[in-house]
Formats: structure tokens, C-alpha cells, sequence
């Protein structure tokens, strides 16, 4: 999301960084839904489940490590 709200400031620099960090992310999204998707049977509901929970356990992931993080002093 902050790659996609740097992409629409003023800044031509901040534009062409969020949006080569909004295509990494869409690049590494895709790459984990595809590792995620290639194994299994391979049926619409079943590529449709995967792509979409692709693109929340990294972000998830990450929040809950931080909180973990910061709570273990």
C-alpha cells in the first residue's frame, strides 16, 4: 500500500519508486501464489483461494511478527 501511495506523489522520483516497489511486491505476490497453487489440484476455487490468500499472509505475517518483536522485551 505505501508503494502504491508513493506512486501517486507529485515526485517523479517518488512515482517511479513506489512504483517499482509496488511491481516487487506484485512480483513476489505472484510468485508465492504460484509456489502455493502449482502442488494442489489446480480447481477454479481452489486458484481463486490461493491467489487471494497470497496476497494477505505476507503482510499478516509481518504484522505479527512485529508485534512479537515489540511485546518481548
Amino acid at each position: 500500500l505505501t508503494a502504491l501511495a508513493a506512486s501517486a506523489l507529485p515526485s517523479p522520483a517518488a512515482r517511479t519508486l513506489g512504483a517499482a516497489a509496488a511491481a516487487a511486491w506484485a512480483a513476489g505476490t505472484a510468485e508465492f501464489a504460484l509456489a502455493r497453487i502449482r502442488p494442489g489440484p489446480k480447481t477454479p476455487d481452489e486458484i481463486l483461494t490461493m491467489a487471494v490468500t497470497s496476497l494477505f499472509i505476507p503482510p499478516l505475517a509481518v504484522w505479527h511478527w512485529l508485534c512479537g518483536y515489540l511485546s518481548s522485551d
